[in-house]
């Protein structure tokens, strides 16, 4: 045999053991279901795209608005029914999150950026898989952003690729267990070549030991849970007492909860303008400011100072009108509507 043929023989001999010796020390594999959430859309009216950001056009109630994709996810998700992943692990334990909402499930782990928890860092991933870079080769080596009829289609292209015609996608990981089960307790540690490594060098599979470092059951699951709620349950629960209510701190949450660009953050610290939400019960209600409707409940904005006081209204059909008047001063104004049926 030529040294090239030993060469090639030696080759592809690695590529088949690669993989063998992978499963035989990650031998167990977690299933991962996510479920788009509904979000309160917050987009008022046609955006127009400045660079990485996506930006509202603004009325006389709202300067323009200017997030990354990511952000405005984030953002809608908060105020709608969350999105969720139901992670089942090879004995049968369910370990179920959520997307940070105001609507919370029972049971489900809230993710936020940063959750030092194991199954945050793979809801993250399937968030990841979702996106697409707005930036591409030009025909001469360039590199430039996609237009925005280009951004929408490849965007809608990914989410049929992976979702289909529904709102389901699944993503399976493997991993082993990391010492003995401990009062219930079973720490793991997931296989990097499971997840994607972006071009920020992330990999969410990396948990390991700085998830335990920053949280002593940020690694590991507790052996046979089970989620108390699958994804097809959650819209149905939306609005009932047993996801979330109304409560001037379910506003206060929301309107906190609400990340500020510097300018909209000096505006409210010199007491120009306020954070503001709103919840109802029925949630749903439409939000209008000085008679413009501007969303949904639950609904978070930044409500600026003017000349005369702020009319707030909250309306659904069927049920009796709200509208009161505020001053933004800087202070958060939480509002909470228990709205009446019509008689």
């Amino acid at each position: 045999m030529t040294f090239k043929k030993t060469l090639w023989a030696f080759w592809i001999a690695f590529l088949i053991a690669v993989p063998a010796l992978v499963a035989e020390n990650y031998p167990l594999t977690i299933t991962g279901v996510f479920t788009n959430g509904n979000s309160a859309l917050l987009y008022r009216g046609q955006m127009y795209h400045s660079g990485d950001y996506d930006c509202t056009r603004g009325d006389e109630n709202n300067a323009p608005e200017c997030h990354t994709v990511s952000e405005w996810a984030q953002l809608e998700s908060l105020a709608g029914t969350p999105s969720t992943v139901v992670f089942t692990l090879a004995d049968g334990s369910q370990v179920g999150v959520q997307s940070e909402a105001v609507n919370k499930i029972p049971g489900f782990i809230e993710c936020g950026a940063g959750t030092p928890i194991i199954f945050c860092e793979l809801y993250f991933e399937f968030l990841g898989r979702q996106q697409v870079n707005r930036m591409r080769k030009s025909q001469y080596g360039q590199t430039e952003f996609m237009s925005a009829e280009e951004y929408e289609a490849t965007s809608e292209a990914r989410r049929r690729e992976l979702f289909g015609n529904g709102n389901t996608m699944t993503l399976t990981f493997r991993y082993r267990l990391n010492g003995d089960t401990v009062d219930g307790f079973q720490r793991i540690e997931v296989d990097k070549s499971s997840c994607n490594t972006d071009e920020h060098k992330v990999n969410h599979c990396e948990g390991g030991h700085v998830l335990h470092v920053l949280n002593s059951r940020g690694d590991g699951y507790l052996v046979g849970q089970r989620v108390t709620a699958v994804p097809s349950q959650i819209s149905e629960m939306k609005g009932s007492s047993e996801i979330g209510s109304s409560s001037p701190a379910d506003a206060a949450a929301l309107a906190e909860s609400r990340p500020l660009d510097p300018e909209r953050a000096s505006l409210v610290s010199q007491g120009q303008a306020s954070r503001c939400a709103v919840v109802s019960t029925p949630s749903g209600a439409e939000v209008y400011i000085d008679g413009r409707k501007v969303g949904a409940t639950p609904f978070a904005f930044i409500l600026l100072k003017r000349d005369a006081p702020r009319t707030i209204t909250v309306k659904l059909d069927g049920y009796q009108t709200f509208e009161k008047q505020y001053v933004p001063d800087g202070r958060t104004i939480s509002i909470a509507v228990q709205l009446q049926k019509n008689q």
